[in-house]
């Protein structure tokens, strides 16, 4: 009887081992698909103050649409994505714009809240490029960038912008 159930004990844990080492090498693949479907080209940005310049002074980029994202009140942030790509995002809210409706919206996307007046403005222009350095947009914000994709059919995914402020960036609006 000793011999039997030694047995089963064997038979049973062998049987665990199995169930574990069956469960690894699915979950593995699972992870791997994943992560293989979220590889392809990126979008990145790169900071500019020519970019925020030119958000600043209201000039419009002919061949680009506009977006504003965050509440409406007090938006966090404008992009302008070239005519050659697609924004597919519910966070980002197409607009049309004139030269002074744009410099209007920046002065209110470029405040930081509880500032002193004199340096609530921290200007954080951006060029959007895709691996090879071309243009995709433009972002202007006070905060940090957002994740932004970019799919192999030109259509750029960017998430929700943050109301995080940028590294080394204090709460009134200053470089510490």
């Amino acid at each position: 009887m000793g011999y039997r159930y030694q047995f089963n004990l064997r038979h049973s844990s062998e049987f665990n081992l199995c169930k574990i080492g069956l469960f690894l090498i699915v979950s593995t693949m699972l992870i791997f698909s994943l992560l293989l479907a979220c590889t392809g080209p990126t979008a990145y940005f790169r900071q500019s103050q020519e970019v925020a310049l030119l958000f600043e002074q209201g000039q419009l980029q002919i061949d680009h649409r506009y977006y504003v994202g965050g509440p409406s009140a007090k938006p966090n942030a404008v992009v302008a994505i070239s005519n050659e790509f697609n924004l597919a995002s519910d966070s980002w809210k197409e607009i049309v714009v004139d030269r002074e409706a744009l410099a209007s919206l920046i002065r209110r996307v470029g405040i930081v809240s509880g500032a002193e007046e004199k340096a609530r403005q921290v200007p954080n222009g951006a060029k959007i490029l895709t691996p090879d350095g071309k243009l995709v947009g433009m972002w202007y914000s006070v905060y940090d960038y957002s994740v932004v994709r970019l799919s192999a059919d030109n259509t750029i995914y960017l998430s929700y912008p943050t109301s995080t402020l940028p590294y080394g960036i204090n709460t009134e609006g200053r470089r510490s």
